[in-house]
């Protein structure tokens, strides 16, 4: 099942990190697992526009015991892929670094301990958020992003000279680049930056995750129809209420 997050495009909000590490994480299992597969959604999950197949693979990265990463580069690698500091891991996409433990809720059930020698990864490990108990000890965990957006430094310059360009064009004030170069940097990502997913790099549908010769069922295709063209309808006046703040916005047919 990959769920439908619960904002919509345009939403000053951004989703909540576990639904999105799950839709994914599901998605992530299409590319890499042989099948047979059974994937539901709803119209929205279907119509928005995602994090293409290639940002996906990009953005999931390995950590194995013996490794060595500087602790500092770890949280930036998790703060690009929607992970946010924390005191304590309590939900997926905490992540929070102690003296020489790191502990990262990617999706799932349980959250990753990593503990440190130096730089050295010399341990990696499930625990229970209620009681901090250790459940397996891994020798490797993959780590899945939990935002649709990947802000490395390639995606920041490519939105950035889109925003320019559209403020230029526009003859708006040119403080608004500087402003939203800041919240790039700041890595905002729970004011609703996703809006700018297809300023950042190349999308997807859920149809580009499918395989070949995949067979789609509408289940109760009037209503469905109905629910697409609420949306319809729904989209453009986000659009317009949040444009009175922010006067550059990608166009709906760029996101949905």
């Amino acid at each position: 099942y990959l769920p439908q997050q619960e904002v919509l495009a345009f939403d000053r909000n951004s989703p909540e990190p576990a639904m999105v590490g799950d839709t994914l994480e599901g998605l992530s299992r299409l590319r890499s697992d042989e099948g047979p597969h059974l994937v539901v959604t709803s119209v929205y999950g279907a119509r928005h526009r995602i994090m293409a197949p290639g940002t996906l693979d990009r953005a999931i990265f390995e950590l194995k015991v013996g490794e060595c990463i500087e602790r500092e580069a770890l949280g930036e690698k998790l703060a690009q892929r929607g992970y946010r500091p924390a005191g304590m891991v309590a939900k997926v996409g905490d992540f929070a670094p102690r003296g020489g433990l790191v502990d990262i809720f990617a999706p799932g059930e349980e959250p990753l301990r990593l503990e440190f020698f130096d730089d050295e990864i010399v341990s990696i490990r499930h625990f229970e958020v209620e009681n901090q108990r250790t459940t397996h000890k891994l020798e490797s965990a993959l780590i899945l992003p939990v935002s649709h957006l990947l802000l490395d430094e390639e995606a920041e310059l490519a939105c950035l000279a889109r925003v320019e360009s559209e403020v230029l064009e526009a003859g708006l004030d040119p403080d608004l680049v500087e402003d939203f170069s800041h919240r790039l940097e700041d890595r905002l990502l729970d004011d609703g930056l996703e809006a700018f997913l297809p300023w950042l790099g190349p999308t997807a549908s859920l149809v580009d995750y499918l395989p070949d010769g995949t067979t789609t069922f509408w289940m109760d295709p009037g209503r469905l129809k109905e629910q697409s063209e609420l949306l319809d309808g729904e989209l453009p006046r986000l659009r317009e209420g949040r444009s009175e703040r922010e006067p550059v916005l990608p166009a709906q047919e760029e996101l949905v």
